[in-house]
């Protein structure tokens, strides 16, 4: 499955997914008012005037959480925000984690094996419990991959 996170975002999509996303445990729109990493707290503080006219400290303070306007397109705007940084920082962490990880090694069975009804000869790949997700593996049906999980398995190596 392709990334969803990048530091790099290419097209409307990639940026979309990564518009939203934290730095240093602060959240920053990626292009706002004519700025990149643009401080979340500042653009509700820019875009309150006239409104609500809240400072950054205010609504870093939650000042947005309390208002009681459940029709303020800023306190909105905040939220979702918020929410969109937290799960993209979330997902980025899964990703990281996923790509980091090195291929299952499966092997080939020495001998004929009988397993249920079906007998299993010399060299054919053995069904493999997937390490991550527990699923019984076999590349027939999941070629590289675990289709129950993602998980990369590597068919080619002998044991």
């Amino acid at each position: 499955m392709k990334r969803l996170t990048t530091d790099n975002p290419e097209g409307n999509y990639e940026s979309l997914m990564n518009f939203a996303k934290a730095i240093d445990r602060n959240v920053v729109l990626a292009y706002a008012n004519g700025k990149e990493n643009m401080d979340l707290c500042e653009y509700i503080s820019f875009h309150s005037k006239g409104g609500c006219e809240l400072s950054p400290e205010e609504v870093m303070d939650g000042a947005c959480l309390e208002c009681d306007d459940y029709n303020c397109s800023l306190g909105v705007a905040y939220c979702t925000a918020v929410q969109a940084a937290s799960l993209r920082e979330r997902l980025k962490e899964l990703e990281d984690k996923e790509e980091s990880k090195e291929p299952v090694d499966v092997g080939k069975l020495e001998a004929p094996v009988k397993i249920g009804n079906g007998t299993f000869g010399k060299n054919t790949h053995i069904l493999q419990v997937c390490p991550k997700c527990e699923a019984w593996v076999s590349p027939s049906m999941s070629k590289n991959y675990c289709a129950n999980c993602g998980q990369a398995l590597d068919w080619s190596k002998e044991r």
